[in-house]
């Protein structure tokens, strides 16, 4: 769902198969994340802890 700064968000539980930024796919994670995608870079984002698992 696209917000007001051109950011998607979608939480999914990633797998790491996922195409987009990461050559080799996103990292695999055992926790749901929310994915934050703009034009230039992809966030996995851990709503529990708060902060980024990764960036790519």
């Amino acid at each position: 769902m696209p917000s007001q700064d051109g950011i998607q968000s979608e939480e999914v539980s990633v797998t790491g198969n996922r195409k987009g930024h990461a050559y080799a796919g996103f990292p695999i994670s055992n926790k749901p994340l929310k994915l934050l995608e703009n034009i230039a870079f992809t966030v996995g984002y851990d709503e529990v802890e708060m902060n980024p698992a990764w960036v790519c």
